[in-house]
């Protein structure tokens, strides 16, 4: 701040959050939300089915079941890790719109 003025921290790291963490926030909502609490991989976590520039943009971690299965595969493997385990994954969700619209869904009738 004494270098470059007072207005750098609201640019470069308070604005970028409040832009940011929202949506943030509802991407990893999805990622164990309504899951099991158990130690099964299987069943703890869940892999999201989105488009391209998703996957890009978040270094493919909505294949998030194979990710924690498998913590030290690169993130540009992880497509070829969900193909060899697709049949057994017990969470899998077509999209992340259609997630939250069931989970909005879920808390009304509550």
């Amino acid at each position: 701040m004494l270098l470059v003025g007072w207005w750098a921290p609201l640019v470069f790291w308070i604005g970028p959050q409040l832009l940011g963490q929202p949506m943030l926030r509802l991407y990893l909502l999805t990622e164990h939300t309504l899951c099991t609490h158990g130690a099964n991989g299987l069943t703890n976590t869940r892999t999201t089915l989105t488009n391209a520039a998703v996957r890009l943009l978040m270094w493919n971690m909505s294949y998030h079941t194979e990710h924690h299965l498998y913590p030290s595969i690169p993130f540009h493997r992880l497509p070829e890790a969900h193909g060899a385990l697709r049949d057994r994954l017990a969470v899998l969700q077509d999209g992340y719109w259609r997630w939250h619209a069931g989970f909005i869904r879920l808390l009304r009738q509550q």
